[in-house]
């Protein structure tokens, strides 16, 4: 392995040799899944992996998932390794606050476009946030929710509705991200200075506007196509600018 031995390929001889995968995980963490079954259950391996990569987690024992000093270890690493932890620590307020708040969350918060054929650009709307897998009584925990919308605004479609609704939370997140105000609340959506502010951000945010505010605030020509594709697309965008209030 020392030697540039391809991880897939460690020989079944070595993969319970602790030595050997100890120098291997120092490497790449997320080769944990070469060791040996009894190895997985390794506190001391399996941190050395998952302090390499977080996503390591994954491949350790149920009873290593579920040992809170080694969960936060991976956390501390990648806040999206929540997925892998015990159900039991998934419902823990203060794990979850440290994988929601890690600051790499910001970085699984960009919004992708691709041009369609009809020339339109479709917004992408899945986002990585560890907020997707606390527990659901985590969800509806308004400070907690209110840090991870901070960091990754798009986290908010993992909210609670009753959150979803809340304006200062749905605030944060779209000033975080203007993509977050799909993931409002219908009467939030009509809100104009929530529209102005994901405006200001991308014209693209126009598409989750209530009817009334496209009306108001698109150019007429744009207005009547959006009314129209509405009704055939979701999470469809445009390239025009539409009219936006001065900041006073």
């Amino acid at each position: 392995v020392g030697h540039g031995m391809p991880h897939s390929r460690v020989p079944a001889s070595l993969q319970c040799h602790r030595a050997v995968l100890a120098a291997l995980f120092v490497r790449d963490g997320r080769s944990l899944r070469l060791a040996a079954e009894e190895l997985r259950d390794d506190w001391d391996l399996v941190a050395a992996a998952v302090m390499q990569s977080g996503q390591a987690l994954k491949h350790a024992s149920a009873n290593l998932r579920a040992d809170r000093e080694l969960v936060r270890l991976a956390l501390q690493q990648d806040g999206r390794a929540l997925e892998h932890v015990a159900p039991e620590l998934r419902g823990d307020r203060e794990i979850v606050a440290l994988a929601v708040q890690h600051p790499a969350q910001a970085l699984n918060d960009i919004v992708n476009g691709a041009v369609c054929q009809d020339g339109v650009i479709a917004v992408a709307t899945a986002s990585c946030s560890a907020l997707q897998f606390a527990a659901e009584n985590l969800r509806s925990d308004r400070d907690l929710v209110l840090h991870a919308v901070e960091r990754n605004g798009r986290a908010l479609q993992y909210a609670a509705a009753a959150l979803r609704g809340d304006r200062d939370v749905v605030a944060t997140a779209v000033r975080q991200n203007w993509a977050a105000l799909r993931s409002a609340s219908q009467e939030l959506r009509g809100d104009r200075e929530l529209i102005c502010e994901a405006l200001r951000q991308d014209g693209r945010a126009i598409r989750y506007a209530t009817e009334a505010l496209q009306q108001e605030l698109a150019p007429p020509a744009a207005a009547t196509n959006l009314s129209r594709a509405s009704q055939g697309r979701r999470g469809v965008g445009t390239g025009f600018l539409p009219h936006l209030p001065r900041r006073s």
